[in-house]
């Protein structure tokens, strides 16, 4: 077989799982508009929360990303309020980032959020005020990071008591 026949084999096989090489890196990244409650944004280099997301969507998955921050004054990263203009989002996962920092008003306004994923990241702390104003909470995952110490009062806003995923930490 030539070589030439055999590099386009390779490619009539490989192809169309070539998918993940090609990686988006700014927040213009879309999901489809047309009805879908599931978006994943994985895998694709985003240093900052796509901000062209539809309202409509209840699954949002960012993981293994490049967002190292959600911060209420840094505005290179996540700002108080990002994910506010998704209020039917119950499912955030933002594992594998980096991340090194929450704090206060990174998850205002989700009102249905259920699920949160931050495990698998660089985090040491989180503030106590970080899951507020998130109501409905019932799993929240900090597995995998150097988080040392949790405050007992994070919690007291969320009448679910969230379950803790492989974490040091248990409250239920």
């Amino acid at each position: 077989m030539s070589y030439m026949v055999q590099k386009l084999l390779v490619l009539l096989l490989v192809g169309p799982g070539w998918s993940w090489w090609r990686k988006e890196t700014g927040p213009t990244t879309t999901c489809s508009s047309s009805g879908s409650s599931y978006c994943d944004r994985s895998d694709r280099g985003l240093s900052s929360v796509p901000h062209d997301l539809p309202k409509s969507i209840t699954s949002l998955h960012l993981g293994r990303n490049a967002i190292t921050s959600i911060s209420s004054s840094d505005l290179s990263s996540i700002p108080s309020g990002a994910f506010s203009n998704l209020p039917s989002l119950y499912f955030l996962t933002l594992l594998g980032n980096g991340l090194s920092n929450i704090q206060t008003g990174a998850f205002s306004n989700l009102p249905k959020l259920e699920r949160l994923y931050l495990n698998i990241n660089n985090l040491t702390k989180i503030h106590p005020d970080s899951f507020s104003n998130l109501r409905k909470l019932r799993t929240l995952d900090l597995g995998s990071n150097q988080i040392s110490n949790i405050d007992s009062d994070m919690l007291n806003n969320c009448p679910n008591k969230p379950y803790w995923l492989r974490t040091f930490y248990s409250v239920c």
